[in-house]
């Protein structure tokens, strides 16, 4: 059983490491849960506890159950439109809606955007293939110098080495909420990269862990909508104050090689002692220094190689794309270099500049239009420009509406007009309490970024329509919304609780609502208890396993599974 197998590895696996590190200092490496799925400890002496085997052998295959809801009708329609060689099925750049896209309208976008040549560079089948075989032996090579220097494990250096020298799908999600294109005559694409084939992916991951503690430091960038709320001014602002936004034009395939990895390494190499600090008190691998950081963030950025259904097969020699691991942190980099002047030194009429990746927000005062397209012309350069909203009262940014009423910032909830309004459905096969918490969570976040409770009563009232209209429960509705309502701003405020789950061993299974889990979870507490007495007495006693062990509790942890778009995107890709 898959469950039992993935939960004794996990068992073995912690004490392993753990007498490992009391005996002998071994640092853990920065991709220890891409790497080590193949990897198997020595099997440890609980496993030759005869009432610990039993146990094991009492905990029955909840897959094994049949599931109480007949999909069979949805899966012979699914199979039906899977064999469809005319429409692409797939979901939307935002909203949550579901798209039927024409193969040959799709075919069109992305031959128009394909054609770029100052961003793809078409190879043929044997340019393509020699080309990413010289790419492996540049990621091996690199490998094998990070383990030299003690920055990466054996079993990452050979993970690396072993990947195949293969590159990454191109495919394209509609972007509805936008006009169409004039070219195509059909939605714009946004260009995504499936790189977890690429050869050069565990590298990608690497410097995208390391990078990945960075990111809450780089100045004026934000890392979602709380963030920006709880950077806007509080107070009083002074009168003409108006609000801007702006978004980069193409923001990810339009970042030239050389200024973006400049960017992303001086920033690094400024952080590198917080990074090192961190790595040592985690006792992890130490970082690379600035330049090995850089030899890698380059062989990823100029080797991505792509292709278009397997048919056609390009170089990207411009930017970035999304799939990339490493993009947001080498975007966010060269865009703080380049908005540095605003950000470091604003006029004296910025009374708040902020960025969330390509969208920018201004609170302005009464400057005049030269002055603030001087700025504007400051954070622009032949390759990056913007599409500004002018100046007002009222502006939408991220998921917020903003205004300016009576000298303050007034916020409440914003979606784009494509939003479907369609949340987990309440017949879905998730466990009872997931899909119960499903209201609480939504309209919690509405309540969190509403100014009052009269914006988040307006608001609420349409999501609870939506909710109903899914079949969600009106009495479930109106208890969830009265106990959000009567939250206090203390009982609002964001913090970071502690989850049960994060220092347990996990029993990971799919959910079936004939099974009785409580039993399951009934039996799993046994065996803890006995796997820690098995350490605390007898011929195997190791009081410090035992201890170690004792806070490790086993809690159930379900599994996603299969959803509708996940049945079509290989079709997307192929």
């Amino acid at each position: 059983m898959a469950s039992i197998d993935r939960l004794t590895r996990e068992i073995d696996t912690t004490i392993f490491f753990f007498k490992k590190t009391n005996h002998k200092f071994t640092r853990k490496g920065w991709l220890a849960q891409y790497t080590q799925k193949n990897w198997k400890p020595a099997p440890q002496t609980w496993k030759n506890n005869f009432q610990i085997t039993t146990i094991l052998e009492s905990l029955t295959n909840p897959d094994l159950n049949l599931s109480p809801i007949s999909h069979d009708k949805l899966s012979a329609e699914i199979l039906q439109l899977q064999k469809r060689k005319d429409i692409h099925i797939l979901k939307s750049d935002k909203g949550r809606n579901t798209v039927i896209w024409p193969v040959k309208e799709y075919d069109i976008e992305a031959s128009r955007q394909l054609s770029d040549k100052n961003t793809y560079h078409e190879l043929t089948k044997n340019e393509y293939d020699d080309k990413l075989k010289d790419i492996k032996n540049q990621c091996c090579e690199i490998s094998e110098n990070l383990l030299a220097l003690g920055l990466i494990t054996p079993i990452e250096d050979d993970e690396i080495c072993k990947r195949a020298p293969t590159g990454s799908a191109i495919y394209f999600l509609p972007k509805i909420h936008k006009n169409m294109e004039k070219t195509s005559k059909t939605f714009p694409g946004r260009p995504i990269v499936a790189t977890f084939t690429s050869v050069t992916y565990l590298l990608d991951k690497y410097i995208t862990e390391l990078t990945g503690h960075l990111l809450k430091r780089i100045p004026g960038s934000l890392i979602d909508t709380h963030d920006f709320i709880s950077r806007l001014p509080t107070g009083p602002l002074s009168a003409g104050s108006q609000l801007v936004t702006a978004d980069v034009t193409s923001l990810y395939p339009s970042i030239p090689w050389t200024d973006g990895i400049n960017a992303s390494t001086d920033f690094y190499s400024e952080n590198l002692q917080f990074l090192t600090t961190y790595a040592s008190g985690k006792n992890m691998c130490p970082p690379p220094k600035p330049k090995l950081f850089k030899r890698i963030l380059t062989l990823i950025l100029s080797n991505s190689m792509i292709h278009f259904k397997e048919k056609r097969f390009f170089h990207q020699i411009k930017g970035t794309a999304m799939g990339c691991c490493i993009s947001v942190y080498f975007a966010n980099c060269y865009m703080f270099a380049v908005t540095r002047p605003l950000v470091l030194s604003p006029p004296t009429w910025l009374i708040c500049f902020l960025r969330f990746i390509d969208d920018l927000f201004f609170i302005i005062c009464n400057p005049n239009q030269q002055d603030f397209l001087a700025a504007v012309n400051s954070i622009s350069n032949h390759n990056i420009g913007y599409e500004i909203v002018d100046p007002a009262k009222t502006q939408n940014f991220l998921d917020t509406t903003v205004s300016i009423k009576k000298d303050r910032i007034i916020l409440e909830p914003y979606s784009k007009e494509t939003a479907s309004g369609s949340y987990l459905h309440p017949s879905s096969t998730h466990p009872y309490h997931t899909v119960m918490a499903t209201p609480y969570s939504q309209l919690l976040r509405i309540r969190r970024i509403s100014s009052n409770k009269f914006i988040f009563r307006k608001h609420a009232k349409k999501m609870k329509m939506d909710f109903r209209n899914m079949g969600y429960s009106k009495k479930l509705l109106k208890n969830t919304f009265n106990k959000i309502f009567n939250l206090s701003e203390a009982e609002l405020a964001l913090t970071k609780s502690f989850s049960p789950t994060a220092r347990s061993f996990k029993f990971i299974t799919n959910f079936n609502h004939t099974f009785n889990w409580k039993k399951v979870q009934l039996i799993l507490n046994k065996l803890h208890v006995k796997i820690t007495q098995h350490y605390t007495e007898g011929p195997y006693q190791d009081l410090a396993i035992a201890e170690h062990l004792q806070d490790k509790q086993i809690k159930i942890v379900f599994s996603n599974e299969k959803n509708i778009s996940s049945f079509f995107s290989s079709n997307v890709k192929h």
